[in-house]
């Protein structure tokens, strides 16, 4: 269910914000991961060896490293290994649509998990007796949850928007982002826009995630 909210998402900010045709050349600057081996228990890895840990593609960032990614709380031994080829792309990737995407998700998938549906209709879960003593949210807790996340998603928003145009604009940046749609549309020098708008975007196996 998660992953069908992200491909839709990931299609409406494709259409509404960056354009196909900069959707396109992000596909296309995609690391390849298709031969990455799963990470092993016990096998030494040197600096700059990449495995896949459950599904998170990580780089090892010393030699004769054996320790166990989960134990690596403070980010001594592995880190997320990029995405993309291209720095800047790198650059918009891990400053501002990896974010935006998990606050989106999120508050798309609260109504879902908050209220299933079922042949009943709709649902609202609750612990009841000694059990973990957890409980669905009110719907007061619900809608602040929900609103929170929507606010962050778009304030991420417009401060990706803000970053692409002066990038756009500095005759010395070595980023090319004048396939965006936002920017195409511009018409002279263009300003980062003062209102937040949500745009929404996608994932999986070629995609971004």
């Amino acid at each position: 269910m998660v992953e069908r909210h992200i491909f839709r998402k990931e299609q409406k900010f494709a259409r509404e914000c960056l354009g196909f045709d900069f959707y396109d050349l992000l596909i296309a600057d995609l690391k390849d991961w298709s031969n990455i081996k799963a990470w092993v228990s016990g096998t030494s890895y040197a600096t700059g060896d990449l495995v896949n840990y459950y599904g998170l593609i990580i780089e090892s960032k010393v030699d004769s490293n054996n320790n166990n990614p989960c134990e690596d709380t403070d980010g001594t031994y592995w880190m997320l290994a990029d995405k993309f080829n291209t720095a800047c792309y790198q650059s918009l990737w891990e400053d501002y649509m990896r974010e935006y995407l998990a606050f989106s998700v999120m508050a798309t998938s609260l109504d879902h998990t908050t209220y299933p549906v079922s042949a009943k209709g709709a649902q609202e879960w609750a612990q009841e007796g000694s059990g973990s003593g957890s409980k669905s949210a009110s719907y007061q807790v619900f809608v602040s949850r929900k609103n929170k996340l929507l606010n962050d998603a778009a304030e991420i928003m417009d401060n990706m928007k803000s970053w692409v145009l002066r990038e756009h604009n500095d005759a010395d940046s070595a980023c090319d982002f004048s396939d965006v749609l936002f920017v195409k549309q511009c018409i002279g020098t263009c300003n980062a826009p003062r209102q937040s708008r949500t745009f929404h975007f996608r994932p999986k196996n070629e995609r971004w995630t």
